[in-house]
């Protein structure tokens, strides 16, 4: 049970340290190179690209939740 617990400890650990990478980081090293050369800092137009891409090398468990979100299906019907 001890064992168990600490597992579960660790992983939360990492995740909060995962977390709080991602966060300081932010956006800031997101720069989109315009047509005329010029560089300048944009939101990313691809998201689930970009987690596919950047992502699952920077930070291995917020992608893996990331792309849990995006296979979410984005539909909508009336109630029957």
């Amino acid at each position: 049970m001890k064992a168990l617990l600490l597992k579960r400890n660790q992983k939360c650990i990492k995740l909060a340290s995962e977390l709080n990478r991602y966060y300081d980081v932010g956006l800031k090293f997101i720069k989109i190179r315009s047509n005329d050369g010029n560089e300048r800092n944009d939101v990313i137009s691809n998201p689930l690209n970009w987690w596919l891409k950047i992502g699952q090398i920077l930070y291995l468990t917020l992608a893996g939740i990331a792309l849990n979100i995006f296979s979410i299906l984005a539909i909508s019907s009336a109630c029957e």
